[in-house]
């Protein structure tokens, strides 16, 4: 069996092989960028600090791969949710929800927060499921931009 590759797809081709490293790179940051949007709109809101800290990157080298992550420590509380019997969540965060939310003067959210945060200790949390409810909420879109540079990539 004889295989013939016609000479401008081997032109073609030739020269997707390089553009391909820096196409793929962009396309993993466009990616992990709009995964970061989808998830920042789904994250839960107490200060707004959990939505706004989410950053999207590029990790380079041999196996490239678009990054979103948070440098907030609670972040895989809210995420997946904190088991019952755990320790106790920190009082600050829950009387400032408890002002903010409920409306309570400070003096009566520091009040209620300590029983509140034992409360959370012993029953847990719900997981929210924000980011992995953004990922796929962006997967339609990141899908659509790897047809695009694939795309880019033979058409030159």
């Amino acid at each position: 069996m004889r295989i013939v590759i016609p000479a401008g797809l081997l032109a073609r081709l030739e020269g997707a092989r390089e553009r391909m490293p820096s196409l793929m790179s962009d396309t993993l940051l466009a990616a992990a960028t709009l995964a970061r949007g989808r998830i920042a709109e789904k994250a839960p809101v107490n200060t707004g600090a959990l939505r706004s800290s989410f950053v999207a990157s590029l990790r380079p080298g041999p196996n490239p791969a678009g990054i979103v992550a948070t440098p907030l420590v609670y972040a895989p509380v809210m995420e997946y949710g904190r088991t019952a019997g755990s320790r106790m969540p920190p009082v600050g965060p829950i009387a400032l929800w408890a002002q903010r939310v409920l409306g309570l003067t400070e003096e009566e959210a520091q009040e209620v927060a300590w029983p509140m945060a034992r409360a959370i200790a012993r029953r847990g949390t719900k997981p929210r499921r924000f980011f992995r409810g953004g990922v796929k909420a962006a997967l339609p879109l990141i899908r659509a931009a790897f047809r695009v540079a694939a795309r880019r990539v033979l058409r030159g």
